[in-house]
């Protein structure tokens, strides 16, 4: 929406009003001057003023009692400004519940709340309002309830006085009910989204029911919010409270499925100073709402972060919260790389910051061992970015004892993961200078292709035999850039077809080795484009698409696709990056399927290999299958049911492979060894079907009744028969 000057200024005004000042009584003063001019604008422009002041009060946690105490000097001019916001704020809230959006929701009934307190809206009515939404909780517990929960307790920091005086006993029924339902709420679904699996993980319903508890102790003060209101008493007592609109919101739509999140715990509780439980649920909350309210505007997001009301300093708490969004599981609430450059951007503006982030490295490496396989990739992932932005520069020496250990300890594994994150970040020699010479042997392997026909200076047709020969004469081709399609009819003119056997037929098939039957063109063919374009990625790139159509042609059965990823795997099996983004591109290309490359990650020569974090990258390979297939029925859903009928069938069916091969590998490694949770490859692969499971878990819905019926039946090993039932608690 454009808007004219005067319309840019009125608004620039009411979104800027109260940022960076800490002095109450200016604070104050300028509500006051802004409440005049508003009033002088309001007849031309009440639409653009009450939407703004809602859209803030939607977005700005902290500021929820500047707009109320704004509102509540409009109230004064105008009981008619007042009643509007009232009613305004009751269909913001409604419309939150129908679409799902919490964070909205809990901002507009804190809004509500701070209204009660600049004497807009009458305590009883808001007490009706946490009644109503109380009652939804009931009806859909087992849904969204917690989200509407975790709603009513964090409003009552901001308002709980004003209840406290002025509705003491039904604030006293309000939390009796509140008790109820935290006690009675089913919370089974908190180990399978813990980060750390050896602690005792509070979720955020629990943490806001201790602080609560808390805050009545406290004769319900609040530390760490604003409170103009107070010096603007005597004048906003005067003014005539509304009451709040009945809660519309319909039961059906507020079905949403939600989790309380766990709240998460990095740092010793001595390093927060004086912050009580309350101080933190609150100062916790604040944040996270600041990141996702500016998720587009970072500066902005850590401005206010770091303008956050509070007694004391808390940058441990700042980057504790942060860091507990990047790990969070089943996933963030927004890509996990704004956090990672959110707390970079914190470092370079706050100098206190870094060495904090610094710490919460060295914990979270002292904790790998009892982290969650997920978590562990994520802060890999999380450590590259962050070195790559301050010159690679780390404390490598605190790590030593790494170098000593055995190959299947879990901080030795983070290392060698992490340092492929840096290599694909830079390249190989900048890691290797920065890092004590001790550490140059965890290095990954140089990201050298690996050839079969192709000999460095070899490259005469006349000198070579056999498919060697092929290749040799197929880069002269296209070195040349010889069209596609004559490409094409060149090795078809050279193919020989290997008669298919019949039914029961087990008479092996003698076929020349050198012979260029189907696979071994699309082997000469994938290794011949990998060579030429071998210089970048960008160079294969251009390559797969110069030549699809004679790729098409040729990648057209199971076992030349199985062929094809078979071949970039070993031409790139020191490089995981060309690996990873290869095969996500001919799957793009649609010459890879789903069914193709979980053969591939499941293949039994590699079943050891998935014991380890993901220095091969096959447990990223499959997750960029899986996020294919789920983006391809997103987009499915807008061409129309057939399309969407026939991408959630194949879903459904490239999960029930994948969790049939989990089961299968599992339980032959119980039967060879025993079941045995201690065991590092049982752990860990177990806890990637852990992962897959609570990730997709949404997109699973269709097909978790026949897992429960053909996968993970009576007679599958009892340890998995428990990851399942987490899979399935997990929403």
């Amino acid at each position: 929406m454009e808007y004219s000057s005067m319309e840019s200024n009125l608004r620039n005004l009411l979104v800027t009003v109260g940022d960076g000042q800490v002095n109450p009584a200016s604070l104050v003063g300028n509500l006051e001057k802004l409440a005049s001019a508003v009033e002088l604008d309001i007849a031309s422009h009440r639409g653009l003023i009450f939407d703004t002041i809602i859209a803030c009060a939607a977005a700005l946690p902290v500021k929820a009692a500047v707009y109320a105490s704004l509102v509540g000097l409009m109230n004064l001019q105008s009981g008619d400004s007042g009643l509007e916001i009232a009613e305004r704020t009751i269909k913001g809230i409604n419309a939150a519940l129908s679409a799902g959006d919490f964070m909205s929701c809990k901002l507009l009934v804190r809004f509500a709340g701070e209204l009660v307190n600049a004497h807009v809206v009458s305590s009883t009515s808001f007490v009706a309002l946490l009644e109503d939404l109380l009652g939804l909780v009931e009806a859909c517990m087992d849904v969204c309830g917690d989200h509407i929960l975790i709603t009513v307790l964090a409003s009552l920091p901001f308002v709980g006085e004003s209840l406290q005086e002025q509705q003491p006993d039904a604030l006293t029924a309000i939390l009796n009910t509140c008790e109820k339902y935290v006690f009675e709420r089913s919370s089974g679904y908190k180990d399978a989204i813990k980060v750390f699996k050896d602690s005792v993980a509070k979720d955020l319903v629990e943490q806001w029911w201790e602080a609560t508890i808390q805050l009545r102790s406290g004769s319900w003060q609040c530390r760490c919010s604003l409170k103009p209101y107070r010096l603007l008493k005597a004048k906003l007592s005067s003014s005539s409270a509304h009451e709040l609109p009945a809660l519309l919101a319909d039961t059906q739509k507020v079905l949403h499925p939600y989790q309380a999140p766990l709240a998460f715990r990095l740092f010793d509780e001595s390093v927060h100073g004086e912050l009580t439980i309350l101080d933190r649920a609150v100062l916790s909350d604040l944040i996270v709402d600041l990141l996702l309210g500016f998720k587009d505007v970072r500066k902005d997001a850590i401005k206010h972060i770091l303008a956050l009301p509070s007694p004391i300093r808390f940058p441990h708490l700042a980057v504790e919260v942060i860091v507990g969004e990047l790990l969070r599981l089943p996933q963030p609430a927004v890509k996990r790389v704004f956090y990672a450059v959110t707390l970079i951007d914190m470092c370079r503006s706050v100098e206190s910051i870094a060495p904090v982030v610094a710490n919460a490295f060295e914990i979270l490496f002292s904790r790998i061992p009892s982290m969650d396989v997920e978590t562990v990739d994520r802060t890999a992932e999380w450590f590259a970015q962050h070195l790559s932005n301050f010159d690679f520069k780390w404390t490598w020496l605190n790590w030593s004892s790494v170098v000593a250990q055995d190959t299947e300890v879990s901080q030795l594994q983070f290392v060698l993961l992490a340092l492929q994150r840096l290599c694909r970040l830079s390249y190989y020699e900048r890691i290797q200078r920065t890092l004590p010479e001790t550490f140059h042997l965890l290095l990954p392997a140089r990201a050298t292709p690996s050839f079969r026909y192709h000999q460095p200076g070899v490259n005469a047709a006349a000198e070579l035999h056999g498919l060697k020969r092929i290749a040799a004469e197929l880069m002269t081709r296209v070195r040349s850039k010889e069209p596609s399609e004559k490409v094409l009819a060149w090795i078809q003119g050279l193919l020989v077809e290997v008669p298919e056997a019949g039914a029961g037929d087990t008479t092996m098939v003698d076929v020349d080795p050198e012979a260029l039957t189907p696979c071994a063109a699309v082997s000469v063919v994938i290794e011949t484009l990998l060579c030429a374009g071998s210089k970048s990625l960008s160079h294969i790139f251009t390559l797969l698409e110069r030549y699809r159509g004679l790729l098409t042609s040729l990648i057209n059965a199971e076992s030349t696709r199985k062929m094809c990823a078979e071949e970039v795997v070993g031409v790139w099996q020191h490089s995981v990056q060309h690996i990873v983004l290869l095969l996500d591109r001919l799957l793009t290309d649609k010459l890879l399927d789903w069914t193709t490359l979980v053969a591939v990650v499941f293949e039994p020569s590699r079943v050891a290999d998935l014991g380890r974090f993901d220095r091969h990258g096959y447990w990223e390979v499959l997750l960029n299958v899986i996020d294919k297939s789920v983006a391809l029925c997103k987009s499915a859903s807008a061409i129309g049911e057939e399309a969407l009928g026939k991408a959630q069938r194949n879903q459904q069916d490239m999960f029930l492979a994948i969790f049939k091969h989990f089961r299968d590998i599992l339980t032959k490694h119980i039967e060879i060894h025993g079941e045995n949770l201690s065991d590092p490859w049982f752990s860990h692969v177990r806890n990637r079907m852990l992962q897959i499971g609570r990730k997709y878990r949404s997109s699973m819905a269709d097909v978790m009744l026949t897992l429960e019926e053909s996968v993970f039946t009576s007679d599958t090993p009892p340890t998995l028969l428990e990851t399942f039932k987490e899979i399935t608690l997990v929403r």
